[in-house]
């Protein structure tokens, strides 16, 4: 029972050095990105659905407050007044 406890701790030390090392190797584009929607759509575009090339563009709402719809988003922009939201 003790070998199985030490590998356990062996196991939770190699992954408590290896984590942090990884990533600090993610690439640009897994990065986290914040950003304000308090004047405009912060330079965000639409994209087309991935899932078909003839699919419409997605139409973003620049939005205060609640959603239209009951439990479709937000109550409130996580910081600010205004956020964007897809219905």
């Amino acid at each position: 029972m003790k070998t199985k406890t030490l590998s356990s701790r062996r196991s939770g030390i190699i992954l408590a050095i290896l984590l942090p090392a990884l990533g600090a190797t993610l690439p640009a584009e897994a990065a986290q990105h914040a950003t304000g929607f308090e004047s405009d759509l912060g330079g965000w575009t639409a994209t087309r659905d991935t899932s078909s090339p003839n699919a419409s563009r997605f139409d973003w709402d620049h939005h205060a407050g609640n959603t239209p719809s009951w439990y479709t988003g937000p109550e409130r922009a996580h910081e600010g007044e205004f956020y964007l939201f897809l219905e």
